[in-house]
Formats: C-alpha cells, structure tokens, sequence
C-alpha cells in the first residue's frame, strides 16, 4: 500500500510539471508569490524587506546569495535552529520585534554567518545574551528586551564588537522590578567595543572595567545616585558621555518619577577627571543645583554641554566659574532650570558666559522669566560665533528688541511661546499695572526637547528646513501679538525668514506692517485671524517668496467680511503661497494674479461651493497664475469639477492634488491641458466609473493615484493612452476582478501598480491576472500581505497570489461539456426567468403586434367620455351579473350623476382588436376600476389592461387615483423639475410646496382647481443657483379667485415686479431676492390682513458679494411714499438688503403694528445716527436689524445713535453688527438707556477696539450683550487712544454686502445661533468671543453687571489661571474658555467661581502639547457645583494630576485627547483618572486613540454612568463583561472602531443598557441568541460593519424590548441562506430603518445594490411541481456529468473491473506462478498482419534465435491456450514473464476491444502487487505524443521507451538497445529523482 502510494504520488507529480499542459505553474514564480520584497542594487548587494508582513515563520525561498534580511515587526512564533542555515553570504540581519504580540522562540544557530556584521535583536523578550552569535557581528542591538544581568562571559564569543546597543530593559515602561546587575568583568575583554548604551535599565551605578577603546557611553534614564573617578578611569578615548535623567526633576513629572535620595545626582569632583577627548557631556535631568569646576577642569575639548532640567538657575546668572574651563564649547543648553516658585521681573546671564568664544548655539528655553532688558544678553554681546539663541517657553512678557542690534551674527533668534504683546502697547513695567503672574508659576520636568542637530541646531524640529535656510530666522509664533505695527521689528536686524503664526493676529493687513523688513523672503502667519481686506496688503515686501496663510479661517467664515487676494500682484518673485485649511467658500477677488507663482497649497477648502453649477464667477480663480507648476485643491468639497474649470487651469501644472473631495468623475481628456503634467492625485474620491480614462492622453504623466475611490471595473487597455505612467494606485478600492488585458498592451514605463484593501474575487475569473502577476513585469508593493481575497468565504483573507489556478485549467473535453451543460442550463433558466418575470411584456407584445398586422393605430379623444371604465372576468357569469345588476346601479342610476360607465359586455365595439378595445376604454375614461377576482387576475386581459393603464400614467403623466385623495390636506413637490403647476390635484389641498422646480410662467387658472389652497410655497424657481435666462411672469388673474390663500412665497423667482391682483386674504408674503427694482402703492392695495412683508434683498450691495450679483440701474429699491399705506396689520417687514439709502418716514406711517423691522445690508449709517425720523410712527416695534449698514471707506472712531431710538419704549432686541467703528463711548448707545424692554443688544463685528464698558451698567434689564468678532483689547493695557498709537485701520476699510446672519428667533433673538441655548438660559449674558484678549484682568469686567453666561472664545487667552480674574463675577454659571490656550498651571485656578456649572476649556490644545508645561485639574476640587465640564479637542497625553476629584460633576467631554497613551500597557497612573467623579453619569472619550482598555480601568470608572461613548477609536475588542460595573447604563457607543469578533457580548449581562451602538466596525457575524443577556436593550445599530449573513436565531429569543435596529451599509449575502433572516425581517417585529434604501445586497454581482428585503425568495422556496422538475432535471445534470467524467478520467479503470467482474462470473481464479516461464511477453495488434508479420519473422527472430539467448517469448498468435479469458491469459502471460513489451501502433492503442488498455492495467496491477515494473513501450509508430502516460514513463524510466529508428543504419544499435532494456530490471534504470521510491518492496 505504501509503494502504491508513491506511485499515486509520483503520477500526479508528473501530471502536474506537464509543461505543455501547465507553463505557468513549474516555472520559478517566486518572485510573485514570494512574501518578501527584494531589491538588488548592485550585484554583490541582495537584501530581502519582509518587514511588518504578519509572518508566523520564516518565509521558504530565500536565496543564499541574500546580503541583507529584515524581518522585523512580524508574528514569528519560533525561529528554527536552521532558519538562517544556508544564508552564509548574510551581512545584515534584522530582527527587531520578530513577534509583536508575545517573547519568540528564538532557536536559530547564526555560528555558521561567518559574515554577518550588523545583527538587530531589539523587542524580542530576550531574558539573557543569545549564546549562538558568530563572531563577525560588529553591530549588535538588543534594545526592550528583558535582559537584566549580564555575565562575565555573556560576550565571549563577539570579539569584534564595536557598537552595542542594550538600552530600555528595565524601566517603567518596561519593568522588571529590580536592578540590572552587570559583571565586573563583563566588558573587560571587548577591546574593539566603542559605542555603549545602557540608558533606561535601571542600573545602580556606572558598569566596572568599561574598556578603553569605548568613545560614547550613555547611562542615562537609569538609578544612578553617584559618580566617582573610578567608573569613568581609564576612558581616554571617550568623545560622547551621556549621564542624565538619572535624578529627574519630579513635580509634574509625565511619567512615573522617584527623586533620589540625597535629589540631585553625586558626582566626585574628579570624576571626569581622565575625560581629556570629550566632545559633549549631557547632565540633564540630574536635579542638579551646583556646577563644580572641577568636573570640567581636563574637558577642554568638550563642544556639546547639555544642563537642561536641573536647579542650576544661580549657575548661569552668577559666577558660572565652570565656564572657564570650556573654551571650545560650541553648545551649551540651559533650558528649563527654572527657579521654584518664583518668576523674576528679568535674569542677567553671567559675565563668564563673554568667554565663550567658540559658542555657535545657546538654549535658554524654560528659564521663566518676564522681561529682556539691556543687560539679560549683556555677556553675550561679543560672540561672534553665537548663530542660534533659543529663548522660547519663558512666559516673557516684554522684549527689549534693541539688545538684538548688538548680535551682528545671529542666525536665528527663536522666541516662541512667549507672552509677547504688541510693542506700543507693552512696555517693561507692563507686568506690574495688569498682567500678572503667580511666584509659584511651575512647569513639569525632563520632558525631551525637540532634536537640537549639531549641524543646524535650531533648524530640525523648531524651524523649518525652508525657513532657516533663507537667512536669518526670527521666530515670534505663539506670543500675543494680536497687532502689527512698524516698530515690532525694529532691533532684530535684516530678518529674511519671520514666523508669527498662532499669534492670534486680527488685524486687517494695509502694506506698512514689515516696512523695517525689507529683504524678508520666507513670511508664515498660519493660525492665525489674518484680515485681507486691502489690495495693498504686504506690498512692502518685494522679495518674499514663500508666504504661510494656512490655517487663517476665521474671517473667511466669517459673515460679511472681505477676502482679498489682490494682494498678490504685490509680490514679484513669490514662489510658494500655502492657503490651506482655511475654509474658503467666498471671496472678493475673482482671479488671483502672479507671473512667478510656482506653487499654490489651497487645501481644506470649498471649492465645491466656489464652483458649484450656476456659478461662474470663480471658474478662473487660477488661471493667471502664468508660472504655477504645483496645485493642490485637496479636502475642497468638491463633488464635480465643471468642463470650463478644466481648460481654464494654469497650463504649466506638473502635480495636480485633488485628494479628500467627494468627485464621482473626472474629465479624463482634460489631461491634453497640461502637457506637463507629472503627477495627478485623486485619491480619497469617490469616483466608481472610470471608463473616460481609456481615452485620455497624456505624454508626461508618471504618478496616478486613484487610493480609497469606488471603483470596482477596469475595462480592456483601460491605461493605454498615458503612455508615461510609471507609477498608478488603485488601493482601497471595490476591485473584485482586474482582467489581463487591463494592461494590454502594458503602459511602456509602468513600475508600480498598488492594489492593497480591493475585495477581490478569487475565483478562476482571475486566473489571467494572476498569471500576469506572476511574469512580473510590474512591481506590486505588499503583493503577498496586502493584495487579498474577500470572497468566496473559504478564502476570505487569503493573499490574491496564492490562489489555486490548478482548479481552472481544463482540457479540451471537459471544456465542451461545460459549455454543452452550460448552454442547457443557461436556456432553461432563460425560459423561467423570462416566464416568472416578463410575461405580462410578453403578451403584451404579442396583443400588440397582432394587431398591428390586423391594421392597428392608436386612438386618442381630447375628452374624457366616459366616468369610469370597468374590467372584469366577462366568462364568469357571477361577476359579470353583478357587475351589471348592482354596480352599474349604484354608479349610473343612483347618487349624482357625472359620465356613464364603459362595460365590454355593453359599450365595446364587435370585429374591433381587443388591444384597441382596451386602449379606448382606458383613455376615454377619467379612472379605471379593476373588480378583481381569482379567476380574473389569471387571465391576459387582465394583466394587459393593467399594463395600459399604466402606460397612460407614463405618457400623460396622468394617474387616474391622485385626485381620489379627497382628504389630502398637505402636498411638498419641491425639487422635482416641474416647468408647469400640475393639474391633477386635488381640491382639498391646502398646503402646496413647489420650491426649487423650473416653473417660469403661472397661467390665469394655474390654480383653478384648488380653491382651498392656504399655503403657496413657490420659491428658487428662477435664480442664479437654478437659472432659467427670463423673467418669471405672473398672469394678472393667477391668484385673484384664491380666496383663501394666507401664505404666498414668491422669493428666489427672478420676478420683475409685484405680482397684481393678490387675493386680500393673504396674512404673509414673500417676494425677496428677486428683480424688483419699483414697488408702487397699487402693489399692496387691499392687503389690510398682512402681517408679514418680506421685499429684501431685490436690489443688493454688490460689492464683495459672495453670490452673482447685479445692481439695479438706480442703485437702490425704488419704493413710492405710500407704498405701505394700506398694510395696517402689518406685524413684520423685511426691507434688507435692498441698497436703501433714505427711510422716508410716510412709508411707516399706517404701520403702527409693526414689530420687526429689519433693515440690515443697506446704506443707512446716516439715518440711524441722524434724525431717524421713522422711528416716530413705531410704538410697538420689538425688534430691530439694522445691521451692516457700514459706510463706504469710512471708519470712524465712533457712532451716537439717534435721540429717536429712547422712544422704542417696546424694542427687546437689536441688532447692529457690522456698523464698523472704533471705540463705544458713554454717548455712542445712549439713546437706549431708558429703554426698560431691551433685553439683547448685538455689537457683533464691529472691529472695535475699545469699550467703555461702565456704559452698561445703565443697560439694567439687559439680558444679552454680544460683543464677539470685535478687536477688544486686555483692559489695563488699552484706552480709548490705543488705535492712535499703533493699532491703525485705513479708511477704506470693505466689508462684504448681504450675507445672511444667522437666525433670530422672535422668542430669544439671539439665543439661537450666535449663543448656545445653555448659556442664553442661565442668566444675563456677555459674549466677547473672537476679541483680542490674551489675558483677564479683575477691571476686565467692570460696568457689565451681573453676569451668568461669559464666553470668552477664540480670544489667545494664554495666561495661567491664579483664581482671581473672575472675581467681579460671583454669579457666573456658565464659563466658555474655548478656543484659547489656557495654561492650568495652579491649584486655585477658579476658586472664586463658586457657583459655577457649567465650563468648556475645549480646544485649548496648546500648552497641553507644548513641552515642560504643567497640565493640572485640581482646579475642578473649586468648583463645588460643576455639572457640566468639556475638555474636548486638547490632544492631552500626559497630566500632572493623576486623579480628577469632584462629587458634583454629572458631564465630563473629553473627546480628542490621547488616552491611548495615558492607558497604555506599563502605564497605571491614569488609570483611576475617573475614578473619584462620584456623580458622573455622561462620559465621552471618543476620538481618544485607544487600541485596548486595560481590565482595572473598567472596574475604577464611575459605577453611575447612564452613558458612556467610545466611539472613533482603534479598539479591537471590549470587555463585556464590564457592564454589570454599570448597573444604570444606558447608552454605549463603540462606534466607529476596529470590533471584529464580538462573541462575547452574548456573555454581557445588562438590566439597563437600552442603546447600543456598534456602527462602523468590522464586525462580520453574529452567533446565535447573540443579544439574549441584554434584556432592556430598545435600540442596535450594526450599520456599516462586514456582514454579509444574519441568521434568525442571533435575535432568538428577541430581546423582549428591542424596537430599532440599523444595519444599513453592510455588504450583505444575498442568496437563500439568508432566507430566514428575510422572512424575519418581514415580520415586521423590529423596525429597521433605511430598509429599503440602504440595506443592499453586496453579492452576488447580479443582484448588487439591490435591497435585501427584494431579495426574490421564491428562488428558495419551490412548490411541489418546480421540486420535481429541479429533481428531474438535478439527477439528468448528474449522471451526464458523472457519465462524462468516469469516461473521461476512468475509462481504463472501468474497463479492466467489467473484464474482470465478467471473467470472475464465469468461473475466474487468480493464476500465480513462482517463476518466470518467458523472458518477455510481447502484445501488439493481432489483427493487423503487417505488425503481425513484423513481431514474428523480426522481433521473435532478433530476440530469441539471434544474439544471447535467455528465456523465450511469449506471443499471443502462438502461446495462449485457446478457451481461456482474455483476462486469464493476459494476467498468466504477464506474470510468467519478467518483462512486458508492448509493440505500440496507431490501430493497437485505439482498438475497440481494450486489450491494450487492459494489458497495460495488469502491467500496473503487477508493479502495485509485487513491486515490480515490467513494461517495455516499443513505439512502432509514433504514437501517444500527448499521452500524460507516455510523458511520464519517460520522466521515470526513459530507457524503457524504445522508438523504431527512421533509418536503416541505426537498427542495429535498436535491437542492442532493446535487448539490454529486456535484460535490465527497470528499476535500475530509473532516474536518480525517482530511484529511492523503488529500492526496497
């Protein structure tokens, strides 16, 4: 059995290297399949990247010729002892975190890599050295193992170790819980070794017997508490010493932190005594209060001195004796070493420092101090080496910028995170009259700087690469300068690289700003509030080249302002101008123009808006930017670029970036536009059709990238016309089957094709464009890992690559069976699908064609003749009686008659076609009754007329039901492309929307048929978003009879004028934003019930308008005096936007009713400040607009309102935004003092800069005071003069006309929109968001009265919180600081709030990510009533606290933090963070970056949570067992994460969760009774997850309360194994929304899209008569195949079982012989008497007369006994011979009879019983060419196939060569492959 598996084995070998039959399987393919990339630079160089590939051994094929291996981050579980056996050529190994998850097995034998030189071993869980290293490794990394003892002999066998890197073993992100303990004589030996790291491993002291050849060491981050000479004796080649951390600075430490012992690290004074080379020494983080001398008495040459994080202050300000030894020091750090508690007015560096004549880089950083003066840098003045002076983070107030002057060579004077203020306002004893700071000001210890380059110092991490290599670089971003004037620079010098980002800036720029900085050529004001209102902006700098307006959005979002780009003509040589992230949707400037513009960043963006359809204006915004050669509109919104935006781009483009936008196409042949073009991004897209790009043409194009689209089709030679591309992405896409000839003929210079996150479909479909992938004529990035399979299920997540293309090679045969089956198949299911599904069409057709031929033609009557057409069964008599006796009746003879009924028995037509009949009946009757019975429904006459009546709904647009709807009280038909008023609507209507069609004319009985019309809403019908090129036109008599029609809305409709002769009913009427230039006193007359009047926006200020705009020809609305005489009961009139000049005082004169009135975007400054006549005849008015009535080029320092305003005595709110002015003086609102009713006063962008804010306290019923968008300053530093003395704005100040304001609600006013209705609800409100107050002062609130609601927004504010600045609000319950950069640095911050509830310090990231800054909440220990507090959007990742106290905190939002980070394994600090919130009961850490919740920190939160929201994290799994810790949960949200395998939810027990929400995870099944412990739960959502199944018993039993379940988004399986999930579904138990619309079928391909719930369950379900033909056909099918199949594959086999089963029948016996009787039986046609002759007078003759003679033949014609089976004898003849000759021609192998076949069978049965293979293939003709088993006895036995020669000369050597093969046992003559299957039986 064993052997004759073999045989098996061998014979599918051979079958499967047929070369002929398979040339793409035995070739060498693993180069394609293989899992590593390779790259081979050069011919001795071969390295093998098989990093980060989830690897769980090492990969076979690896060639020996490999040089370099990585196999680093990968899921090795072992690496065997011969892994690396072969690899002798090895120089490189790489094995860094070889398993991610656990410690790996590390077996490999690296002795024989004899030259190896670099082996990396870090992150392998190594508790000791490996032994079994070979002696060449040079480099050796052992970095985050669990190493913590090293032995004398732990490196004996690396004696050519010159680096070893063995840090992070032991520390407290990786503990041990002991020290590390090292041998004496550990390194004794190591006489090559020159770099040694040994930092974080918890050492106790300095290794013994380091040896001399060392030249780095670092000990640093360990627990070294002493130095002495000893350690470091002996190191006289040592240039590199790092010793610090070893005593870090603990208060405030981010990260677990003991201090010593003795707090500072103790170092003997001549310990560095033998240190005579060393370069650079790092003693940071050693708590270090004293510098002895004598440390540094033997280092002069020492370059690099690094001090930062100690106590050394005093050092630098005193004596700092030490510097006299350092005369080559080039660095030196001093950063952080604040003094505690203390923040000195300045500091003066030593006088030692003067002798550094070398010094090229000094950091000062955290120093903490408030001002530079004269003599702070004194000491300094004279190094002339000095190129880079670092003084960031130092809270300074005030800068001496003079003192700069005397630094003739400095490069870089970096002074970010300051507290700079601008210079004319700021002046050294600033800090003394407001800004004050605490003497306990503490920031947190030894955090790491960024990089400090000895080559740049500064230029890496602190400045960008661009910036410093511009010239010389002053830095200012982060500071207070929300202003600009000339003197700030004055004293820095010729400045060429400036940064003022995240400075708060507001300011509209005027082209004086940089006047003292002419050569500057690199200019960043990112993050900033830059103003573009003048054209004039920056035209100071002529040189500037790169220019950073990113991240200045809020003026640009905000209403009303200028945006200006013709800034740009100002500047001749800019190259490079960044304006992403500024959310442009509107701008004033049309074009931008520059003939050196190179490169244009304009992401994050909205384009989309700017370009939107209808909207022309913006179409070629880039086109006069001659030189651009870089563009990038990413993130812009974009769901459709237009043609003409195509042609109109700059022609030079050579990167095209439309990234992150939402386009479903791209114009393709756009691509002929830029013959240049390089690289083309349209990633992140949704783009699915992509069929244009066959036709594209591009002859520059290398880089397509197409990442993260829709696209699920490639047709054939889809890249053929981008002859260029070299590089095209096509990852994340819905690519399910790419076909070869995509990529035929192959783009010549395509290199890279990526493919990664395509569900592909790997079935044979494929097999073309695997086999492709194997020729590897294109390089497929992370083939093998990334490139993978989604269906069918069995290979879900199996690399495309290894796909089995075996399964899909077929012969000839089987391939016309399959298509014979196929057809079958395909015309029965043609037949049944076209029955089941058309058949109604089908006879339809037939009706219709037949009677065509009988001379049809259609007949139409332009009157309805009959009432109502009835179709019934005519055949049943029941029916037809009571059709006739009782409906007939009831219809025609009884109630009110209208038109007769059409009966077929009655009215029909004798001889006509009944397709005719049918076709008259149904369009001469206004309805059609179908009377329905079960008879009826069967016939085709039913089905046909149904089908008519149908086709009248298509033709006539007519559905004869919809005026049935008697009751049909509101209709909305909005945005359906209507040209006309539709006519067949019911008379009971009342509500009518018709919004947003395309109706342009209304007739005069348009609306006739709905008299009880109410509501008309019939606006944006014809404006410029949906243009129709003509005035709508409105007949006179339209709405005359519409007597009761209250609401009329005509807006957006491009009307002319006034509509005439509207109904007197109407109490609201709308006809703003049209055309009208004149309103007449005969358009209103007789309207006295109107109570609502809205004319705006007819005739617009248009300059700066963010939408197409056309003035009127006399500027302003044209309004006759008693225009409104008739309007009494007028409530409401909207006049804005209008260009109004004049309010004349007789159009208000009858409006004594009136309560709004708004009046915004017009031009009546005047007015208001003026007499205001018409506010006389107003006595009711309650609100009034009249905001952004700015004056023209005006801006004065102030306004007084009218003395006509104190008569409102009614007015509650008013709004007046936008009147633009400097300062609110005691008169400019004092007109309104008396006013009782004023509750909300809107001051809101006014760009004033000062207030005097004891005017409000005559205000004392105000409820509302909004002062946000303005430019106030801090109020000790400014006064009513400040804008004299630097603060300046030009008098052409332009804001932007007519944009809409938000809301104003006639209940709150301003409560909805411009406040949050939290805030608008506690009590009297201030708003001073977006202002310019970087710091609060206890004046800062003075005369604004009791306040409960402050916001405080979008203000810089920077200082740190000491608890007093809000000590004039004793009150406030409501506290919004967003949108600054808080600095919680105290205890006591807030501590005078005591009834505060509510506080947002969201998006106050900036000093939470800012380096050495404490990050303290035990401010919330001040706030006793705190219920609701947000600390959102802080990016917070470490804390000073370690726990949040409070016992009355209900809310805590702490979205968009890094948990993560604070949660992270080793990590328990923060895991009681919570904890102590006793009374929260709504928790969100969404957006917080957490892979994974350790278990204690689900056990330490608050146990009162109702809600808890994880959502848009990274976690993989959720312990859910966890929620019997929260016994009153309500809502869990986990949303948005990576969820896959969920099992353990159906252990989760819950008695109060009653929403939970998985959405958009990768869950992909559900097990059974998934949700049963969850009894409460009401609501699930599992949308947009990877299920594909449902089963019907993962909700059995039903969790008894569950009501919603979403599930839209997921790929589902439409097939019938979903079935009872859908028959479970349509029970309705559940409500599931979107059922219909977005719970789609994924696959199969035929039905996607479709919805799940129309899956055809009939397909599953057969009655009795489709069981039986599936039956009948199913078995046909079967035995077919199974008939072709044994024939085909088995014919042998059956043939040899039916001759034995019929020989055994007749008495068959096995015959055995104990030996040979013949030498050889020869079988050979016996019927054919030339083979016959030739075997007896040749062969017989040649083998047993000549020659050496053996044993006899045995022939068949001479030696069979007659009688006997042919079975019989055949068995006996091959048995009693040795060997059996087979004399093989064409007529013998095909004989009918099978005796070769079954002579060839015993033959085998021979080798499989005895082990013995006997045959002999002579080829008397060439025969078997293809035969597999000719090929393979070839590959076996060779010389047992003997051919007759073609020549007479080589027959001699035939029968030579005949006899020895019949005299040779074959098996001696098997190939060496073969040869050990056959050495033993």
């Amino acid at each position: 059995m064993k052997i004759s598996k073999c045989w098996i084995h061998l014979f599918l070998i051979g079958l499967y290297c047929n070369l002929e039959i398979q040339p793409s399987v035995c070739k060498t393919r693993w180069r394609a399949k293989f899992l590593c990339d390779v790259m081979e630079p050069n011919i001795s160089s071969v390295r093998f990247d098989c990093s980060a590939r989830a690897l769980e051994k090492v990969p076979k094929g690896i060639t020996n010729n490999v040089t370099a291996l990585d196999l680093s981050e990968n899921s090795l579980k072992t690496i065997k002892a011969d892994a690396f056996s072969g690899l002798l050529n090895l120089t490189w190994l790489n094995l860094n975190c070889a398993n991610l998850k656990k410690k790996v097995i590390f077996k490999a034998n690296l002795k024989s890599l004899t030259k190896l030189h670099e082996l990396r071993l870090a992150g392998n869980g190594f508790d000791e050295i490996p032994n079994n290293l070979p002696e060449s490794v040079e480099i050796l990394e052992l970095k985050n193992n669990n190493i913590t003892f090293l032995r004398d002999r732990s490196f004996a066998g690396l004696p050519n170790l010159k680096q070893l890197w063995l840090s992070n073993n032991c520390y407290y992100w990786n503990p041990c819980g002991k020290y590390f303990n090292i041998s004496e004589n550990c390194f004794t030996h190591m006489s090559k070794l020159q770099d040694l790291d040994l930092s974080y491993n918890n050492l106790s002291h300095v290794p013994k017997g380091l040896p001399e050849s060392l030249t780095m060491l670092n000990v640093s981050c360990n627990r070294i508490q002493h130095i002495s000479k000893e350690e470091l004796f002996g190191l006289n080649q040592l240039k590199l010493l790092k010793i610090q951390g070893n005593c870090p600075r603990c208060e405030n430490a981010p990260f677990p932190c003991i201090p010593c012992p003795k707090r500072s690290l103790q170092i003997d004074p001549d310990a560095f005594e033998n240190l005579s080379q060393l370069e650079e020494l790092n003693m940071g983080g050693n708590s270090l209060e004293y510098l002895n001398p004598l440390w540094f008495k033997n280092l002069r040459k020492l370059k690099h001195l690094l001090l930062s994080f100690n106590f050394l202050l005093s050092e630098f300000t005193e004596k700092a004796e030490f510097l006299q030894y350092l005369p080559r020091l080039k660095v030196i750090d001093i950063s952080f070493n604040y003094a505690l508690k203390h923040y000195p007015k300045t500091i003066n560096l030593s006088n030692e420092f003067s002798k550094l004549h070398s010094l090229r880089t000094l950091h000062m950083e955290g120093l903490v101090f408030q001002n530079i003066e004269p003599d702070t840098l004194k000491s300094l003045y004279g190094l002339k080496n000095l190129s880079a002076l670092n003084l960031g983070t130092n809270f300074i107030i005030c800068c001496n910028s003079t003192v700069f002057r005397k630094f003739n060579f400095l490069k870089v004077i970096y002074m970010a995170e300051n507290r700079l203020s601008p210079t004319p306002n700021i002046n050294p004893s600033s800090s003394e009259n407001g800004y004050t700071q605490q003497a306990d000001f503490s920031i947190s210890s030894f955090i790491k700087l960024p990089p400090k380059d000895p080559v740049f110092e500064l230029s890496h991490g602190l400045i960008k690469q661009q910036c410093f290599n511009s010239g010389r670089v002053l830095i200012l971003s982060s500071n207070n300068l929300f202003f600009i004037s000339q003197k700030q620079f004055e004293g820095y010098g010729d400045i060429a690289c400036l940064n003022l980002s995240g400075n708060g800036f507001s300011a509209a720029l005027n082209g004086t700003e940089f006047s003292l900085l002419p050569n500057l050529t690199y200019l960043d004001l990112s993050f900033n509030k830059i103003n573009l209102a003048y054209d004039y902006a920056f035209q100071e700098l002529k040189k500037l080249q790169v220019l950073d307006l990113s991240w200045n959005s809020h003026y640009f979002m905000a209403y009303g302002i200028t945006k200006n780009l013709h800034f740009l003509k100002n500047l001749p040589v800019l190259r490079v101008l960044n304006m992403s992230h500024n959310s442009i949707s509107t701008l004033t400037t049309k074009q931008m123009h520059s003939s050196s513009l190179a490169e244009l960043q304009f992401t994050h963006n909205k384009l989309g808006t700017l370009w939107k359809e209808g909207e022309d204006s913006y179409k070629t915004l880039f086109t006069n930017l001659k030189n651009l050669t870089v563009l990038d509109i990413s993130w812009n919104n974009i769901k459709h670029i237009p043609l003409d935006v195509y042609e109109k781009l700059p022609r030079n483009l050579t990167e095209l970036r439309i990234s992150h936008n939402k386009m479903t196409d791209f114009l393709w042949d756009s691509l002929s536009y830029f013959p240049h073009l390089r690289i083309l991004d349209l990633s992140h897209n949704s783009l699915s059709n992509i069929a244009g790009v066959k036709k594209a043409t591009s002859l520059s194009l290398t880089v397509l990238d197409l990442t993260n689209n829709l696209i699920f089709h490639l047709g054939k030679s889809f890249f053929s016309g981008i002859k260029t591309l070299e590089t095209l992405s096509l990852s994340s896409n819905k690519l399910n089957i790419i076909n070869q000839s995509t990529f035929q003929p192959k783009p010549e210079n395509l290199k890279t094709l990526f493919l990664q996150r395509n569900p592909f479909q790997c079935t044979c479909d494929s097999l073309d464009f695997i086999v492709w992938i194997g020729k590897r004529e294109v390089k497929i990035p992370r083939l093998t890992t990334d490139v993978r399979c989604e269906t069918p299920e069995k290979d879900r997540n199996q690399p495309l690559i290894y796909f089995n293309i075996d399964q899909c090679v077929n012969d000839d045969e089987a391939f016309r069976m399959y298509i014979l089956t196929t057809f079958f198949l395909i015309v029965f299911m043609f037949v049944a699908t076209v029955a089941h599904m058309f058949y109604w069409d089908a006879t339809y057709v037939m009706h219709y064609i037949k009677a065509k031929l009988k001379g049809y033609r259609s007949l139409y009557s332009q009157e309805n003749i009959y009432d109502v057409f009835v179709t019934y069964d005519t055949k049943d008599p029941c029916v037809s009686d009571w059709v006739m006796m009782n409906l007939r009746v009831k219809l025609e003879e009884e109630g009110e008659k209208l038109l007769p009924l059409c009966l077929e028995e009655r009215d029909w037509l004798p001889g006509v076609p009944l397709v005719d009949n049918l076709t008259q009946s149904i369009r001469n009757s206004r309805k059609t009754v179908f009377v329905l019975t079960k008879g009826y429904v069967k016939t085709g006459v039913f089905k046909l007329a149904l089908y008519l009546a149908h086709q009248r709904l298509l033709d006539e647009n007519m559905d004869a039901n919809l005026k049935s709807l008697t009751k049909l009280h509101e209709l909305r038909l909005a945005g359906n492309g209507f040209d006309e008023i539709p006519n067949n609507l019911p008379e009971s209507v009342e509500i009518l929307e018709l919004k947003n069609n395309n109706i342009t004319f209304l007739r005069d009985r348009s609306f006739a048929g709905l008299p009880n019309l109410k509501q008309l809403w019939l606006s944006n019908n014809c404006y410029y978003w949906n243009p129709c090129g003509k005035y709508f036109n409105i007949s006179e008599n339209c709405f005359t009879h519409m007597s009761k029609l209250q609401d009329l809305d005509l807006s957006y409709n491009n009307l002319s004028h006034v509509p005439k002769g509207l109904p007197e009913s109407l109490t609201m009427l709308n006809v703003s934003c049209n055309r009208i230039q004149h309103i007449s006193k005969e358009d209103f007359f007789g309207l006295n019930q109107l109570k609502l009047l809205k004319i705006q926006g007819n005739c617009p200020r248009c300059e700066n308008a963010p939408f197409p705009c056309i003035p009127c020809p006399k500027r302003s609305l044209q309004i006759d005096p008693d225009a409104f005489e008739n309007l009494s009961q007028l409530e409401e009139l909207n006049m804005g936007g209008n260009s109004l000049e004049y309010l004349n005082p007789l159009w208000f004169k009858n409006l004594r009713k009136l309560k709004h009135l708004l009046l915004s975007f017009n031009f009546l400054l005047s007015e208001f400040t003026g007499k205001a006549e018409f506010l006389r005849y107003l006595p009711r008015l309650e609100v009034m607009d009249f905001s952004f009535n700015y004056a023209l080029k005006l801006y004065p320092k102030t306004i007084n309102l009218s003395n006509e305003f104190s008569k409102l005595h009614s007015l509650r709110t008013l709004h007046m935004e936008g009147l633009v002015f400097q300062n609110i003086g005691p008169d400019t609102l004092k007109s309104l003092y008396g006013l009782k009713n004023l509750s909300a006063l809107n001051l809101g962008t006014n760009f004033i800069i000062w207030c005097d804010s004891t005017v409000f306290r005559k205000f004392i019923f105000l409820k509302v005071i909004y002062l946000a968008e303005n430019r106030l300053c801090p109020t000790p530093h400014i006064n009513p003069s400040c804008s004299e003395n630097g603060y300046t704005q030009q008098a052409d100040f332009s804001i932007s006309s007519f944009i809409k304001l938000p809301p104003k609600d006639f209940l709150f006013e301003l409560s909805h929109g411009l406040i949050k209705q939290q805030c608008f609800n506690s009590g009297r409100v201030l708003i001073l968001s977006s202002n310019n107050l970087f710091f609060i002062s206890q004046k800062q609130f003075e005369g604004y009265g009791d306040i409960a609601c402050l916001n405080l927004s979008g203000n810089g504010f920077s200082s740190a919180l000491n608890g007093t600045e809000f000590s004039l609000l004793p009150n406030l319950t409501y506290l919004d600081l967003s949108f600054n950069k808080i600095d919680l640095a105290y205890d006591y911050a807030f501590q005078e709030l005591k009834k505060l509830e509510v506080l947002d310090i969201s998006w106050n990231s900036h000093y939470f990510k800012s380096y050495g800054i404490t990050h303290n909440l035990n401010f919330i220990k001040n706030l006793p009533v705190l219920r609701v507090l947000n600390m959102s959007h802080n990016s917070i990742s470490t804390l000073t606290t370690k726990q949040m106290h409070s016992s009355s905190l209900a809310e805590l939002q702490f979205t968009y933090n890094q948990l993560g980070t604070l949660w992270k394994e080793g990590e328990d600090s923060y895991k009681t963070l919570f904890t102590n919130l006793k009374n929260l009961t709504v928790l969100d850490i969404s957006w917080n970056n957490i892979k994974h919740i350790p278990l204690d920190v689900y056990e330490k939160l608050p146990r009162n949570l109702t809600e808890l929201r994880i959502s848009h994290n990274k976690m993989t799994d959720f312990l859910w067992d966890s929620l019997s810790y929260f016994p009153h949960l309500r809502i869990l949200d986990l949303s948005h994460n990576s969820l896959s395998n969920i099992a353990g939810v159906k252990k989760a027990t819950s008695l109060s969760l009653t929403f939970l929400d998985l959405t958009h995870n990768l869950i992909f099944h559900l097990g059974k009774s998934f949700f049963s412990g969850i009894k409460t739960l009401e609501t699930l959502s599992l949308s947009s997850n990877k299920l594909n199944i449902i089963n019907q018993s993962t909700f059995q039993p039903k969790p008894e309360n569950l009501k919603t379940l979403f599930l839209q988004r997921n790929p589902f399986q439409c097939t019938c194994d979903s079935l009872d999930f859908i028959v479970w579904i349509g029970k309705g138990e559940v409500k599931i929304p979107r059922l219909t619309t977005d719970v789609r079928c994924e696959t199969p391909e035929k039905d996607r899209n479709q919805p799940l719930i129309y899956f055809n369950i009939d397909q599953c379900v057969n009655d009795d008569e489709a069981f039986r033909m599936y039956i009948l056909t199913t078995f046909f099918l079967i035995v077919f195949m199974f008939v072709a199949t044994v024939a085909h594959m088995f014919y042998w086999d059956a043939t040899y079982v039916m001759h034995y089963i019929k020989a055994k029948l007749k008495g068959y016996r096995s015959l055995y012989s104990q030996e040979n009787i013949y030498d050889v039986f020869v079988t050979y046609d016996t019927k054919d008497p030339r083979v016959s002759d030739w075997v007896m007078m040749n062969l017989r003759v040649k083998l047993e007369e000549e020659g050496e003679k053996l044993l006899p033949l045995c022939l068949e014609e001479r030696d069979w006994l007659p009688g006997v089976p042919l079975v019989d004898n055949l068995t006996q003849s091959i048995r009693n011979s040795r060997k059996t000759l087979f004399v093989l021609t064409e007529g013998y192998v095909k004989t009918g009879t099978g005796v070769f076949k079954l002579a060839m069978y015993l033959a085998h049965q021979r080798l499989l019983d005895e082990n013995m293979d006997v045959i002999v293939l002579l080829m008397l003709e060439p025969v078997l060419q293809h035969s597999h088993f000719l090929r393979l006895r070839r590959r076996l036995c060779e010389k047992s196939v003997v051919e007759w020669p073609r020549t007479a000369a080589a027959e001699p050597w035939f029968w030579q060569n005949l006899r020895n093969v019949v005299r040779v046992d074959n098996q001696i003559m098997y190939g060496k492959t073969y040869k050990k299957f056959f050495n033993s039986r």
